[in-house]
């Protein structure tokens, strides 16, 4: 599915603009396809503190779990998905499923586009620190997406991350979730 994605979307003649979702045939039924930019993530490796606070308190992190990860992030670490984040944090893995949405640990940015975020961050974001530090404002990447899955009547879940083709380098599979 995350191949299908890295061809179907970009702005070449004839793909899907990323800020579009598709609906395709999936398991005798249809399915949403679209992409999030991380951009408008919250990156768990290299966020500022405060935004990652604020995270923490959207989903009720305890800081005694966040402690534990700002100590494990100051050492030469990083996550390789969000699912390791309740790992590193020893929090129910549910709570990340929660969180995933709305973070990534693929942008490499110390804030966030605010314009790609989803809406519910967009909300967080507005209520808690608006506007936003100088630094915290972001540029989507335009190549780096999460790419989600919502099967018809189940629940979206985010199935990896891809990098769109550039002129540089082609498109590949950053991420696959099982």
């Amino acid at each position: 599915m995350l191949r299908l994605a890295t061809k179907l979307f970009g702005d070449a003649s004839g793909q899907v603009d990323p800020s579009d979702k598709i609906e395709l045939p999936f398991l005798g039924d249809q399915a949403s396809l679209w992409l999030q930019d991380v951009g408008g993530l919250i990156d768990l490796n290299s966020a500022a503190p405060d935004l990652l606070n604020l995270l923490a308190r959207e989903f009720s992190v305890s800081e005694d779990a966040m402690e534990r990860f700002r100590q494990w992030r100051r050492t030469p670490h990083r996550l390789q998905s969000v699912t390791d984040f309740a790992r590193v944090a020893e929090i129910d893995p549910e709570i990340v499923e929660g969180l995933d949405p709305f973070a990534t640990v693929y942008s490499g940015r110390f804030g966030v586009a605010i314009e790609e975020a989803p809406i519910a961050l967009q909300s967080a974001l507005r209520r808690e620190a608006w506007p936003l530090p100088e630094p915290w404002a972001t540029q989507p990447s335009g190549q780096v997406f999460k790419v989600f899955l919502q099967p018809s009547g189940k629940t979206a879940r985010a199935i990896g991350t891809i990098k769109l083709r550039s002129e540089e380098q082609p498109e590949r599979v950053l991420e696959l979730r099982q």
